[in-house]
């Protein structure tokens, strides 16, 4: 049975301020997805393999998020923390309106007995068609409006690798700088050679 994550994706240069506070932080700086609007909500997105229930459309050429970095996060976050799921955009500019919504795909209120289901939302994502590549990402969206601490629901953060040598001196002292925060924090840090394919994603956490 394939596993599902909880994935944050934000530039690598956001890793440093993460790891520095231990935790992402619902503001602009940390999720980086919004730079004229503070929704002060942390934007996620369910991750899992592309299986024969649960067909993700063109998988293997799909990107699993934005940016050049990823936090993976325990599927367990969803138990623990209020969050509520929405389609393309359709995230609202206050958390608490966003929950309370009718039209969420699934919700929770945090401190739940169990994880909760998510098949509806694996569902919605599978049947997301689209021609553009990028959109497997923009199929969903889940969204926390508290703190996430990397000590109790980080499983690793994935750093994208570009083909481009990486020579450039701020470019090597910032990964350098990553290298040692993880370290001196305990988080695995996993690299990427190519930001596509949605199985191959799920295998690199899972290695």
């Amino acid at each position: 049975m394939s596993k599902e994550y909880i994935i944050h994706g934000t530039p690598k240069k956001n890793i440093i301020k993460i790891l520095k506070s231990g935790y992402i932080d619902p503001n602009p700086e940390h999720h980086a997805m919004l730079h004229n609007n503070n929704p002060k909500q942390i934007f996620t997105q369910l991750i899992f393999k592309s299986t024969r229930k649960y067909n993700i459309y063109k998988q293997s050429i799909q990107i699993p998020h934005f940016f050049n970095a990823c936090v993976v996060l325990k599927k367990k976050i969803l138990k623990d923390l209020p969050f509520y799921s929405v389609g393309i955009g359709r995230f609202y500019n206050t958390f608490r309106k966003g929950i309370k919504s009718g039209n969420n795909i699934i919700y929770g209120k945090g401190k739940l007995p169990k994880i909760p289901n998510v098949n509806k939302l694996k569902k919605h994502i599978t049947n997301f068609k689209s021609p553009e590549v990028i959109n497997f990402m923009y199929s969903h969206e889940i969204l926390f409006n508290r703190k996430i601490y990397l000590k109790k629901y980080c499983d690793c953060i994935i750093i994208m690798q570009t083909n481009i040598k990486e020579n450039n001196q701020d470019n090597i002292k910032e990964t350098m700088q990553i290298e040692n925060l993880a370290k001196e924090k305990g988080i695995q840090l996993k690299y990427q050679k190519f930001n596509f394919g949605i199985n191959k994603f799920v295998n690199l956490i899972e290695s």
